[in-house]
C-alpha cells in the first residue's frame, strides 16, 4: 500500500480525471486511526489496498511516511477534496449520515456554491436490499463523484465491495464531513487545521471521543516499532 506523493494540485487533477472514467475509482483519504485498523483488520487492509488512490489525511501519516519511507507526502483532507470537486460543478451524489444531516449538508453546500450539481442524496442507514436500490440510483443518475460518509472501517469496506458495480466516477470516503457541512459539527479553526491538530479540536467539542482518540499515541508507538524492525510502515 502506497500513500501518494502527488502534490495537492496533482491529487485534485487526478480526481477530476478519474471522475470522468469508467468504471468507478475508489479514493481513500488515510489517517492515523485508519492506519491502526489497517495493521490489525484483514478486510479493512484489503479494502484500502484495493483502492485506486490513497491520499494522506493526517499529520501522523505524513510524519511516519517521511520517517519510515523517506518520502514527502502532502496532506489533503477528504472534506477539502469534496468541496473542491463540488466547486467545479461536478455532478455529485451524497451518501451517509442521518437523513436530516445529509439533506442539510446538501442545502448548505448549494447555498455556498450555486454551481453545485448534487444529483442524489441517501442517508447512511440502509439494509442490503436498500443498498442495491442505492447503487441502481447512482448508476441511473450517473454522477462523477460519490461521497460516502460512514464510520470506519465500514465506509472503505463498503466502497471496495461496490465499486465494480458503479459505472463511473470517483467514490470517496469522507467520514463525518456531512456533519461539518450541515453545521451540525463545527470544523476546527484554521490554525488547528494548518497544524494538523483537528483531532484535538474534535476532542474539545466532543469529549466522548476520548476513548477513540487516546489510541493515537499507540499509532506512533506502533509506527516507530515498525521502523525499527525495518518493516514497511504502511504495509504487512
Amino acid at each position: 500500500m502506497k500513500v501518494t506523493a502527488l502534490s495537492r494540485r496533482e491529487i485534485f487533477s487526478r480526481c477530476l480525471e478519474l471522475s470522468a472514467r469508467k468504471p468507478s475509482s475508489h479514493i481513500v483519504t488515510f489517517n492515523a486511526l485508519m492506519a491502526r485498523l489497517y495493521w490489525k483488520q484483514i478486510d479493512f487492509r484489503q479494502a484500502v489496498e484495493n483502492a485506486d488512490l490513497i491520499v494522506c489525511d493526517s499529520i501522523g501519516i505524513k510524519m511516519v511516511v517521511f520517517l519510515g519511507e523517506k518520502r514527502v507526502v502532502f496532506r489533503y483532507p477528504g472534506i477539502e477534496i469534496m468541496e473542491e470537486i463540488i466547486k467545479r460543478g461536478t455532478r455529485t451524489f451524497f451518501w451517509g449520515a442521518k437523513e436530516t444531516v445529509v439533506l442539510k449538508a446538501a442545502e448548505k453546500i448549494t447555498q455556498k456554491y450555486p454551481q453545485a450539481d448534487i444529483c442524489g442524496i441517501r442517508s447512511g442507514y440502509f439494509n442490503s436490499a436498500e443498498e442495491k436500490d442505492i447503487i441502481e440510483e447512482i448508476n441511473r443518475k450517473n454522477p462523477g463523484a460519490i461521497f460516502v460518509g460512514l464510520s470506519i472501517p465500514r465506509q472503505e469496506i463498503l466502497i471496495s465491495r461496490i465499486k465494480d458495480k458503479i459505472h463511473r466516477g470517483i467514490i470517496v470516503g469522507v467520514g463525518g464531513s456531512f456533519d461539518v457541512l450541515s453545521g451540525t459539527l463545527r470544523r476546527a479553526p484554521g490554525i488547528f487545521v494548518y497544524a494538523g491538530l483537528e483531532w484535538l479540536w474534535r476532542l474539545f467539542i466532543q469529549p466522548w471521543r476520548l476513548k477513540r482518540i487516546i489510541t493515537l499515541p499507540f499509532f506512533l508507538i506502533d509506527a516507530y516499532w515498525r521502523i525499527l524492525k525495518r518493516k514497511s510502515v504502511l504495509g504487512e
